[in-house]
């Protein structure tokens, strides 16, 4: 008899959120993804696949889960990419409900209402 795999799913490391790009990780998320590199490597997980979105923060995320998990090139390379794992389009879920442009938020009120748009956008 076969045991039952298991399945991991990962959201992309911490994003360059406020930045003129977007779609690319954080300091911190670059540390984050090897840091889960390195627990996946601690505590012995393998994986038979690896599937990931298309966009950047997707692929530096996956790069920097390889560097902690000791992956090599070739496995790192035979990652399936499905661009239906991207994420929905924020900006077209706000504009849904609040028709203005909105400005790049700049200060903690204006993330909270950034994240209070989308949040009443996706109910």
């Amino acid at each position: 008899m076969r045991a039952m795999g298991t399945l991991y799913l990962v959201r992309h490391g911490q994003a360059s959120f406020g930045a003129a790009d977007y779609d690319q990780l954080s300091d911190l998320g670059r540390r984050q993804s090897v840091r889960l590199g390195e627990h996946f490597a601690a505590t012995g997980v393998q994986f038979d696949a690896i599937l990931l979105g298309s966009l950047r923060r997707h692929a530096q995320t996956l790069d920097g889960i390889a560097e902690g998990l000791g992956l090599s090139a070739a496995q790192r390379a035979a990652a399936l990419v499905r661009p239906g794992l991207n994420e929905y389009d924020s900006h077209a879920v706000i504009a849904a409900i609040h028709p203005h442009k909105l400005e790049a938020p700049t200060s903690p009120e204006q993330y909270r209402q950034h994240f209070r748009l989308l949040r009443d956008g996706l109910v």
